[in-house]
């Protein structure tokens, strides 16, 4: 259990300083964020909680599970809309305008 959160303390400084200093975060998009923080807990599953004994790979998975969900507890910002391109249709009060003139 020790070694397991040994490595996700690393892994946590390793994202913050490439957070701080390299911004590979394309916009910081929180959605961005939180697949790279999904990815290295993937690799933190895959590469290390393998090689705990039983008991602690339990324990540890469990920790795992329940950081996935806040992950997805975290909300998320609406999708923006794409700007529509071509032709705007005018309001009323500037086609009345248009007409009378």
């Amino acid at each position: 259990m020790k070694t397991f959160l040994f490595y996700f303390l690393i892994s946590s400084f390793v994202i913050a300083q490439n957070i701080k200093e390299q911004k590979q975060f394309p916009n910081d998009r929180p959605i961005s964020i939180i697949e790279k923080i999904s990815h290295n807990l993937e690799i933190l599953e895959r590469d290390y909680l393998t090689k705990l004994s039983y008991r602690d790979y339990v324990r540890a998975k469990d920790i795992l599970i329940e950081t996935y969900d806040m992950l997805l507890a975290i909300p998320m910002p609406p999708t923006p809309t794409p700007i529509e391109e071509g032709p705007f249709p005018i309001s009323e009060e500037e086609f009345n305008g248009l007409t009378t003139a």
